[in-house]
């Protein structure tokens, strides 16, 4: 396991933390390795447990965790889970984007000044006519070398298309307090699904 990754299951009663957990985004399932077969046990047998992942100081999501069986390894255990924010946002996961952005940005603060953006529309201080987008990806691009700014400066304004009008739009249906609430998530769904992918290849 990623040791920038930190996994926390717990319920009304206990928090435990695995020796290793996969997801497969794919089909929403994984696997989990417990610390001793006394843990495994309490797991499998109270079945339905909330899964905290974070990264780092960047992002954490959610999700609830359904315990199904035990592997002849008695510390291995299979799960499914289901996401605590929209499964659609999996769909605008664009791999080349997100690992440019990554490598060179943050892709936590270009998020979140996406939704800062969105808030000053809605009350009125942002219109089309403001060179407010144009400024902000000047500073954003700020020290990156000549030869990679353009290919990253289509990267960034593809994720902000993306993110307005696929996510905000189309996933959230305009609901910028959903959206705000939810931000943090997104980012650390697609950090995730960049490392998984990165490990399958």
């Amino acid at each position: 396991m990623n040791n920038r990754y930190v996994h926390i299951l717990y319920n009304d009663d206990y928090f435990m933390t695995p020796k290793k957990i996969h997801f497969n985004h794919r089909v929403k399932s994984g696997y989990l390795t417990a610390w001793s077969t006394v843990r495994a046990s309490e797991m499998l047998n109270i079945k339905y447990w909330n899964c905290l992942s974070a990264y780092a100081l960047e992002s954490s999501m959610r999700r609830k965790i359904i315990f199904q069986r035990k592997h002849s390894d008695h510390n291995l255990l299979y799960f499914k889970y289901e996401l605590e924010i929209p499964e659609l946002i999996e769909a605008y996961y664009d791999e080349e984007m997100i690992k440019e952005l990554s490598y060179s940005l943050s892709l936590r603060q270009v998020t979140e000044d996406i939704v800062k953006f969105l808030e000053s529309y809605e009350i009125g201080e942002l219109s089309a006519e403001n060179s407010v987008l144009e400024n902000w990806l000047s500073n954003t691009l700020k020290g990156i070398p000549l030869k990679d700014k353009e290919r990253l400066e289509h990267f960034v304004l593809k994720y902000v298309e993306i993110f307005i009008t696929k996510i905000f739009w189309g996933v959230y249906k305009g609901n910028l307090e959903k959206l705000r609430w939810d931000s943090g998530s997104i980012v650390y769904l697609y950090t995730e699904m960049f490392s998984a992918n990165q490990k399958e290849n």
